[in-house]
């Protein structure tokens, strides 16, 4: 994920990504790039060049797959999205497809038409929305958690922070006991790995981002971290926050 990278928020530099590109495609491989969340930026709306547009020599633009979706910048039920490649390789992919499915249904077909013809003002709003939301996430961090340090997210839909010590895992069981659903830093990795991170997404609204920084502070505090060990859990809420 070169733009807006999943969990950090993140983008590539433009010059890595042309090196990666000589690199992979040079040595004969193919090059997927997700660009799911490419176009969900923070701030204001900005266009972000395809990566295959950063291919040094044309022939390796042969190599490179891109995929988008809509399920990420207008909607989450909409599960539609897109292959762009070489046209040998689409009529492969086609041609595959064929065997495992019957295609996707005429009603998202539709509906994502419809979207793509307004998809300029859709992106807009999702950035308005997500920037906003964004902001509210790091400023709950500071407040509720000031000793983790998020990411410096410039899009996507959720941030990386480093908690600062390898609990990860346990902060993870503890917040499930308050109903709070967060996947430890492993798995976004190898097994053992990334236990100081947690990935947290800031796509709901301001009032749920709240109060589930509230409950992952409570789960911090009495006894995921060192400083909470020993403590005794805290009573789970009674309302669910994704």
């Amino acid at each position: 994920m070169p733009d807006h990278h999943n969990p950090t928020g993140l983008r590539m530099p433009d010059g890595l990504k042309s090196r990666l590109i000589t690199a992979l495609a040079g040595s004969g491989a193919y090059v997927i790039a997700d660009e799911t969340t490419a176009e969900l930026a923070l701030g204001e709306p900005r266009r972000i060049a395809p990566f295959a547009a950063h291919a040094e020599q044309e022939h390796h633009q042969d190599a490179i797959l891109t995929v988008g979706s809509l399920g990420k910048t207008v909607w989450g039920g909409l599960r539609v999205g897109w292959i762009r490649a070489a046209p040998e390789l689409i009529g492969r992919l086609e041609a595959s497809r064929r065997i495992g499915d019957l295609g996707t249904g005429v009603w998202e077909q539709v509906l994502a038409l419809h979207a793509l013809e307004q998809y300029d003002g859709i992106l807009a709003e999702r950035t308005q929305q997500l920037t906003s939301r964004h902001r509210a996430l790091v400023a709950g961090l500071a407040e509720h958690l000031p000793e983790w340090r998020p990411s410096p997210a410039v899009g996507g839909v959720c941030v990386w922070v480093d908690i600062g010590e390898r609990a990860s895992s346990r902060l993870s069981r503890a917040a499930a006991e308050l109903d709070l659903h967060l996947p430890p830093g492993p798995r976004f990795g190898s097994p053992g790995t990334f236990e100081r991170f947690v990935r947290l997404p800031f796509s709901a609204p301001e009032a749920t981002l709240d109060k589930a920084l509230q409950r992952l502070a409570q789960a911090w505090n009495g006894g995921a971290g060192s400083a909470g060990a020993g403590r005794a859990a805290p009573a789970a809420f009674t309302e669910a926050v994704i």
